[in-house]
Protein backbone atom coordinates (compact mmCIF):
# COMPACT_ATOMS: atom_id res chain seq x y z
CA UNK A 1 0.00 0.00 0.00
CA UNK A 2 1.53 3.15 -0.70
CA UNK A 3 1.58 5.74 1.94
CA UNK A 4 3.22 9.60 2.67
CA UNK A 5 5.22 10.26 5.63
CA UNK A 6 5.03 13.40 8.02
CA UNK A 7 7.94 14.20 10.06
CA UNK A 8 7.27 16.82 12.55
CA UNK A 9 9.60 19.23 13.76
CA UNK A 10 10.28 16.23 16.61
CA UNK A 11 10.86 14.19 14.05
CA UNK A 12 7.85 12.24 14.96
CA UNK A 13 6.76 10.34 11.79
CA UNK A 14 3.00 10.47 10.91
CA UNK A 15 1.90 7.73 8.05
CA UNK A 16 -0.42 8.38 5.62
CA UNK A 17 -2.26 6.21 3.34
CA UNK A 18 -3.56 8.03 -0.47
CA UNK A 19 -6.96 7.34 -1.19
CA UNK A 20 -7.16 4.66 -4.20
CA UNK A 21 -8.70 5.39 -7.18
CA UNK A 22 -11.74 3.64 -6.78
CA UNK A 23 -12.29 5.51 -3.51
CA UNK A 24 -11.97 8.79 -5.34
CA UNK A 25 -14.41 7.87 -8.37
CA UNK A 26 -16.77 6.32 -6.12
CA UNK A 27 -16.79 9.23 -3.86
CA UNK A 28 -17.16 11.71 -7.06
CA UNK A 29 -19.97 9.63 -8.29
CA UNK A 30 -21.71 10.08 -4.86
CA UNK A 31 -21.46 13.64 -5.39
CA UNK A 32 -22.44 13.57 -8.94
CA UNK A 33 -25.59 11.95 -7.79
CA UNK A 34 -26.47 14.26 -5.18
CA UNK A 35 -25.96 17.49 -7.54
CA UNK A 36 -27.95 15.83 -10.25
CA UNK A 37 -30.91 14.92 -7.93
CA UNK A 38 -30.81 18.67 -6.51
CA UNK A 39 -30.96 19.86 -10.62
CA UNK A 40 -33.53 17.46 -10.97
CA UNK A 41 -35.75 18.46 -8.02
CA UNK A 42 -35.30 22.31 -8.83
CA UNK A 43 -35.69 22.44 -12.13
CA UNK A 44 -39.20 20.41 -12.14
CA UNK A 45 -40.24 23.32 -9.37
CA UNK A 46 -39.53 25.67 -12.06
CA UNK A 47 -41.61 24.04 -14.41
CA UNK A 48 -44.18 23.36 -11.85
CA UNK A 49 -44.60 27.44 -11.78
CA UNK A 50 -47.54 29.29 -13.48
CA UNK A 51 -46.78 30.76 -16.81
CA UNK A 52 -47.02 34.17 -15.29
CA UNK A 53 -44.04 33.64 -13.34
CA UNK A 54 -41.83 32.53 -16.13
CA UNK A 55 -40.26 34.85 -18.65
CA UNK A 56 -37.06 34.29 -21.36
CA UNK A 57 -35.49 36.70 -18.89
CA UNK A 58 -36.47 34.78 -16.00
CA UNK A 59 -35.55 31.56 -16.99
CA UNK A 60 -31.83 32.66 -17.09
CA UNK A 61 -31.78 34.12 -14.47
CA UNK A 62 -33.35 30.80 -12.24
CA UNK A 63 -30.67 28.28 -14.18
CA UNK A 64 -27.95 30.87 -13.51
CA UNK A 65 -29.36 30.75 -10.00
CA UNK A 66 -29.77 26.94 -9.38
CA UNK A 67 -26.50 26.33 -11.36
CA UNK A 68 -24.01 28.46 -9.12
CA UNK A 69 -24.24 25.92 -5.69
CA UNK A 70 -23.15 23.19 -8.57
CA UNK A 71 -20.17 25.16 -9.83
CA UNK A 72 -19.10 25.87 -6.03
CA UNK A 73 -19.95 22.53 -4.39
CA UNK A 74 -16.57 21.10 -4.43
CA UNK A 75 -14.35 24.07 -3.02
CA UNK A 76 -17.17 25.30 -0.71
CA UNK A 77 -17.83 21.57 0.91
CA UNK A 78 -14.01 20.80 1.37
CA UNK A 79 -13.30 23.97 3.05
CA UNK A 80 -16.19 23.93 5.23
CA UNK A 81 -15.69 20.40 6.26
CA UNK A 82 -12.21 19.77 6.25
CA UNK A 83 -11.42 18.62 3.23
CA UNK A 84 -14.51 16.32 2.42
CA UNK A 85 -17.88 16.64 0.63
CA UNK A 86 -20.57 14.44 1.09
CA UNK A 87 -19.19 11.78 -1.31
CA UNK A 88 -15.82 11.69 0.48
CA UNK A 89 -17.47 11.62 3.80
CA UNK A 90 -19.51 8.54 2.69
CA UNK A 91 -16.16 6.69 1.39
CA UNK A 92 -14.08 8.25 4.44
CA UNK A 93 -11.33 10.12 2.52
CA UNK A 94 -10.52 14.00 2.60
CA UNK A 95 -8.20 16.36 1.06
CA UNK A 96 -5.04 17.68 3.21
CA UNK A 97 -1.98 19.13 2.29
CA UNK A 98 0.59 17.45 1.34
CA UNK A 99 2.72 18.58 4.60
CA UNK A 100 -0.88 16.87 6.54
CA UNK A 101 -2.10 20.40 7.21
CA UNK A 102 -5.48 21.02 7.18
CA UNK A 103 -6.57 22.29 3.44
CA UNK A 104 -5.74 25.93 3.13
CA UNK A 105 -8.05 28.28 0.52
CA UNK A 106 -5.66 28.85 -2.12
CA UNK A 107 -5.24 25.54 -2.44
CA UNK A 108 -8.87 24.71 -2.80
CA UNK A 109 -9.53 27.43 -5.88
CA UNK A 110 -6.28 25.48 -7.69
CA UNK A 111 -7.86 22.14 -7.09
CA UNK A 112 -11.17 23.74 -8.51
CA UNK A 113 -10.11 25.29 -11.02
CA UNK A 114 -7.67 22.39 -12.57
CA UNK A 115 -10.57 19.90 -12.07
CA UNK A 116 -11.79 21.59 -15.11
CA UNK A 117 -8.89 20.36 -17.10
CA UNK A 118 -8.63 16.85 -15.29
CA UNK A 119 -12.30 15.94 -16.32
CA UNK A 120 -12.64 17.31 -19.73
CA UNK A 121 -9.63 15.86 -20.86
CA UNK A 122 -9.93 12.43 -19.13
CA UNK A 123 -6.57 12.57 -17.32
CA UNK A 124 -7.89 12.61 -13.98
CA UNK A 125 -7.93 8.79 -13.08
CA UNK A 126 -4.91 7.74 -15.09
CA UNK A 127 -2.49 10.51 -12.95
CA UNK A 128 -4.21 9.31 -9.97
CA UNK A 129 -3.10 5.71 -11.36
CA UNK A 130 0.14 6.49 -12.10
CA UNK A 131 1.38 9.36 -9.77
CA UNK A 132 3.24 8.30 -6.65
CA UNK A 133 0.71 9.70 -4.20
CA UNK A 134 -2.23 8.96 -6.01
CA UNK A 135 -2.83 12.60 -6.87
CA UNK A 136 -4.52 13.98 -9.80
CA UNK A 137 -3.18 17.23 -11.97
CA UNK A 138 -5.05 19.94 -9.84
CA UNK A 139 -3.74 17.80 -6.50
CA UNK A 140 -0.19 18.02 -7.72
CA UNK A 141 -0.56 21.85 -8.83
CA UNK A 142 -2.17 22.65 -4.99
CA UNK A 143 0.46 20.47 -3.13
CA UNK A 144 -2.63 18.73 -1.90
CA UNK A 145 -3.07 14.85 -1.18
CA UNK A 146 -6.39 12.92 -1.11
CA UNK A 147 -5.79 10.27 2.10
CA UNK A 148 -7.91 7.84 3.91
CA UNK A 149 -9.69 9.55 6.89
CA UNK A 150 -9.41 7.65 9.97
CA UNK A 151 -11.39 5.16 11.51
CA UNK A 152 -10.74 5.79 14.84
CA UNK A 153 -12.98 7.45 16.55
CA UNK A 154 -13.54 6.22 20.40
CA UNK A 155 -15.18 8.38 22.88
CA UNK A 156 -11.38 8.09 25.12
CA UNK A 157 -9.40 8.38 21.64
CA UNK A 158 -11.16 12.02 20.31
CA UNK A 159 -10.00 15.11 21.65
CA UNK A 160 -13.48 16.47 21.05
CA UNK A 161 -14.89 14.04 23.67
CA UNK A 162 -13.43 16.97 26.18
CA UNK A 163 -16.14 19.96 25.56
CA UNK A 164 -14.33 22.98 25.90
CA UNK A 165 -17.09 24.88 25.12
CA UNK A 166 -18.81 23.93 28.28
CA UNK A 167 -19.73 26.63 30.53
CA UNK A 168 -17.87 24.40 33.50
CA UNK A 169 -15.02 23.65 31.46
CA UNK A 170 -11.58 24.09 33.41
CA UNK A 171 -8.62 23.82 31.49
CA UNK A 172 -6.06 21.68 33.46
CA UNK A 173 -2.90 22.95 31.46
CA UNK A 174 -1.88 26.88 30.81
CA UNK A 175 0.70 25.76 28.39
CA UNK A 176 -1.44 24.87 26.37
CA UNK A 177 -2.13 28.28 24.92
CA UNK A 178 1.40 28.55 23.46
CA UNK A 179 0.67 25.63 21.69
CA UNK A 180 0.79 26.80 17.61
CA UNK A 181 -1.91 25.75 14.83
CA UNK A 182 1.15 23.86 13.24
CA UNK A 183 1.48 21.53 16.81
CA UNK A 184 -2.15 21.75 17.19
CA UNK A 185 -2.93 19.84 13.62
CA UNK A 186 0.23 17.00 14.74
CA UNK A 187 -1.41 16.42 17.92
CA UNK A 188 -4.65 15.96 16.49
CA UNK A 189 -3.45 13.77 13.39
CA UNK A 190 -1.50 11.38 16.14
CA UNK A 191 -4.62 11.12 18.08
CA UNK A 192 -6.56 10.30 14.72
CA UNK A 193 -3.39 7.95 13.43
CA UNK A 194 -5.41 5.33 10.93
CA UNK A 195 -2.65 2.70 11.34
CA UNK A 196 -1.06 -0.37 13.11
CA UNK A 197 -2.15 -0.18 16.62
CA UNK A 198 0.98 -1.11 18.78
CA UNK A 199 2.70 2.20 16.20
CA UNK A 200 -0.42 3.94 16.85
CA UNK A 201 0.61 3.46 20.91
CA UNK A 202 3.96 4.59 20.28
CA UNK A 203 3.17 7.70 18.18
CA UNK A 204 0.93 8.57 21.29
CA UNK A 205 3.54 8.32 24.06
CA UNK A 206 6.50 9.70 21.61
CA UNK A 207 4.01 12.66 20.56
CA UNK A 208 3.12 12.76 24.66
CA UNK A 209 7.07 13.16 25.55
CA UNK A 210 7.57 15.64 22.90
CA UNK A 211 4.68 17.54 24.59
CA UNK A 212 5.67 17.35 28.10
CA UNK A 213 9.00 18.71 26.98
CA UNK A 214 7.91 21.22 24.82
CA UNK A 215 5.38 22.98 27.26
CA UNK A 216 7.30 21.97 30.24
CA UNK A 217 3.76 19.86 31.89
CA UNK A 218 3.47 16.86 33.47
CA UNK A 219 0.41 15.05 32.92
CA UNK A 220 -1.66 13.28 36.00
CA UNK A 221 -0.35 10.01 37.39
CA UNK A 222 -1.70 7.27 35.44
CA UNK A 223 -3.57 9.64 32.78
CA UNK A 224 -3.01 7.23 29.18
CA UNK A 225 -1.10 9.29 26.41
CA UNK A 226 -4.03 9.84 24.03
CA UNK A 227 -6.56 11.30 26.72
CA UNK A 228 -3.52 13.54 28.03
CA UNK A 229 -2.44 14.46 24.60
CA UNK A 230 -6.48 15.24 24.17
CA UNK A 231 -7.31 17.52 26.88
CA UNK A 232 -4.11 19.77 25.99
CA UNK A 233 -5.73 20.02 22.77
CA UNK A 234 -9.22 20.55 24.46
CA UNK A 235 -7.42 23.53 26.66
CA UNK A 236 -5.68 24.79 23.34
CA UNK A 237 -9.30 25.61 22.13
CA UNK A 238 -10.49 26.93 25.32
CA UNK A 239 -7.49 29.37 25.54
CA UNK A 240 -7.75 30.13 21.57
CA UNK A 241 -11.92 30.49 22.24
CA UNK A 242 -11.20 33.74 24.75
CA UNK A 243 -11.11 37.40 23.28
CA UNK A 244 -7.91 38.55 22.54
CA UNK A 245 -6.97 41.29 24.85
CA UNK A 246 -4.04 42.21 23.96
Amino acid sequence: MRSSNIITGQYVVIEQYPASAADRLLARMIDMFILQVYLAVCLSALMALPNRYLRDDMDIIFIVALLIPVAIYFPVCELLFAGQTIGKRIQRIRVVQADGSRLRLSSALLRWTLDVLDVSLALGLPVIILSKKSQRIGDIAANTIVIKDSERFYADNNPYAYDFADKNYHPTYPEASELTVRQYELIDRVIYYDGDFNRHMQLLDAMANKVIATLGIMPRQGMPANQFLATVLSDYRYYASLPDLG
